[in-house]
């Protein structure tokens, strides 16, 4: 089944349902369906960029939007299983100062000035989740990196998952160790 991401528009601005939340362009957007599982990489993937011309980008918005967010509450409230990759966080992404001028207003909200160099977007981490899930998924990134120093060997994966003990419901969290990227196809099992 090819990979689906979640981050698009619906026709006339309705919220999408669960049945047609599907993808926009599986390289740029965090979200991606497999199954009947939807899996994010939360961190610098979360900001999606529009191109504007042949060497012209700009930080177009923060996913997700009001529809997805409802499409994920959607999706967590049915019991279907969702996997949060933390890739970065608190995660931060450099933006030119022509880029950041581009940005629409709540993007651009986010950034702190840069002086006369590039700028940074705070990327507001798990905003998207309701708050007990979100406090987990902090916790989890605060002692990952920690568990990952104290075992190297965890380097040899990609992706290490918080103990099965320490969640409850549909969502699972996931810390990249950085030892390597992480290939379409681990993100497939993770479904």
């Amino acid at each position: 089944m090819p990979w689906h991401s979640c981050a698009h528009g619906t026709p006339a601005g309705r919220a999408p349902a669960a049945a047609d939340w599907r993808p926009a362009d599986p390289v740029r957007d965090p979200c991606r369906e497999v199954g009947a599982a939807l899996i994010v990489l939360e961190g610098p993937r979360r900001i999606l960029w529009e191109r504007r011309g042949p060497a012209c980008w700009r930080p177009a918005r923060l996913w997700p939007s009001p529809a997805e967010r409802r499409g994920l509450a959607d999706h967590i409230g049915a019991g279907r299983p969702l996997v949060v990759v933390l890739e970065e966080l608190p995660c931060a992404v450099e933006v030119l100062p022509e880029e950041l001028r581009r940005a629409p207003g709540p993007l651009a909200a986010l950034a702190r000035p840069g002086g006369d160099g590039p700028a940074a977007i705070d990327i507001p981490p798990l905003d998207w989740l309701p708050e007990p899930i979100r406090a987990r998924g902090r916790a989890f990134a605060a002692c990952g990196p920690e568990l990952i120093r104290a075992n190297p060997e965890l380097r040899l994966s990609a992706l290490v998952f918080e103990p099965a003990g320490d969640r409850s419901g549909p969502v699972r969290f996931a810390v990249a160790t950085g030892g390597r990227p992480i290939r379409d196809t681990e993100l497939a099992l993770l479904a």
